[in-house]
């Protein structure tokens, strides 16, 4: 059964992640914040619910409830996630072909959850970020990266990010409780353009590099675990 539910709040995902013990959502402010903020959040986001028609009056659950519970417990089980700007991803590990959404709609507000097949994903960037979809120059198959000048560098950073359209890609493997050796690890990339150019930042590690709508696409791919070659033939 397929089933899309109303925008929720954090505090209403929360509510439904209760029935299943997930007492935390990756991604989401915790509950303890949630309810510093609004004591009785809690309360609220039941009643809520309860309007929605995804709870029943008496508590109960609706079919509805029950499929956010069972995607709300297969997001938290996973231990990999990518997120592109509002869209955040957990992974399947027995489901190659979707993952787990949890879409900001409104800023630390609205959210919505659902399966979304990889597909899916890809074809959303490309149609909310202009530049993946331009057509590809000849440079862009002379190089795959190249390094900034430090002139070059200093340039991008005065640069107004919140003015020009930004891809941000955020790729997190969480430290695995089974391998205490495993301590997990988070990559940040920012792409956006400069012209015709194309740009990449790794602000974790101060990485300024010119990029190619090739490389840039074939990170895409790699981070929704899609093959390359596979992914073009979405297209």
């Amino acid at each position: 059964m397929h089933v899309k539910a109303d925008t929720l709040s954090a505090a209403e995902l929360y509510v439904l992640a209760g029935a299943a013990g997930v007492t935390y959502i990756f991604g989401l402010p915790e509950r303890e914040q949630l309810a510093l903020a609004e004591p009785d959040c809690a309360v609220k986001a039941k009643e809520s619910l309860i309007e929605k028609g995804i709870l029943l009056k008496e508590g109960k659950l609706t079919k509805t409830a029950f499929f956010l519970i069972k995607l709300l417990k297969q997001y938290q089980e996973s231990e990999e996630f990518v997120r592109f700007n509002n869209v955040m991803c957990a992974f399947l590990p027995d489901d190659e072909e979707r993952v787990v959404a949890l879409t900001e709609r409104s800023q630390g507000k609205g959210y919505t959850l659902d399966y979304l097949e990889k597909r899916e994903v890809y074809l959303s960037l490309i149609s909310n970020v202009s530049f993946l979809v331009r057509e590809p120059r000849d440079q862009d198959l002379a190089f795959l990266t190249k390094p900034m000048s430090t002139a070059e560098k200093a340039e991008v950073r005065a640069m107004e990010l919140d003015q020009k359209e930004v891809l941000a890609v955020e790729t997190f493997k969480l430290a695995s409780q089974q391998k205490p050796a495993d301590t997990g690890f988070q990559t940040t990339t920012l792409y956006f353009t400069k012209g015709e150019d194309f740009i990449s930042v790794d602000p974790l590690n101060d990485r300024y590099e010119w990029i190619s709508l090739y490389i840039m696409n074939n990170r895409i791919y790699d981070a929704l675990h899609i093959n390359f070659r596979a992914g073009r033939a979405m297209l």
